[in-house]
């Protein structure tokens, strides 16, 4: 007997409760935290995952809106630009304009989605043209104005409307 006394006094022979407690002791995780932070873990960069895609896409419709009004402005400015210093302007129908500056005539057109200046494409694919309406209004005792609108589309849904007046001098 009193060997069996100096084997659990030495801690070679620990009863199973103590046993138990030594392995819960023990550094490293269990198989249950493992599980739950690897599900935390998938939950975080599933969200960061998410919110990435949204600010691409956010990105997209800023970058298709900033093309679009960029397109727009740049056949107001080739309008405004053959209109100044006109010295006549005839609207064939509302979607065509003939000007004559400096004794030459310039064309503007719209063909399909495109608007054309003497042949010449003003709009890239990216942008759509649609609603372009050139008017001429004639008043006693005033210049003549050439009123010309049009609303442009991009991609990703961005639209919008340009008008611009111009006066014949």
């Amino acid at each position: 007997m009193e060997s069996k006394e100096l084997a659990t006094s030495n801690g070679m022979n620990k009863p199973t409760q103590q046993a138990g407690l030594a392995l819960r002791d023990s550094k490293g995780f269990t198989l249950i935290e493992t599980i739950i932070y690897l599900a935390l873990f998938s939950i975080i960069i599933g969200g960061g995952i998410v919110g990435a895609f949204g600010i691409i896409e956010g990105s997209d419709r800023a970058s298709a809106s900033a093309i679009t009004q960029q397109e727009g402005l740049f056949v107001m400015r080739k309008l405004n630009w053959a209109l100044t210093g006109a010295t006549s302007a005839s609207v064939p129908n509302a979607e065509h304009l003939v000007v004559i500056r400096d004794s030459v005539a310039i064309d503007f057109t719209l063909d399909g989605t495109t608007v054309e200046m003497d042949g010449i494409p003003l709009t890239s694919e990216n942008v759509k043209i649609s609603n372009l309406v050139f008017t001429k209004t004639v008043i006693v005792g005033k210049p003549d104005a050439i009123i010309a609108r049009f609303v442009a589309s991009g991609t990703k849904g961005a639209s919008q409307s340009f008008e611009t007046t111009k006066y014949l001098r």
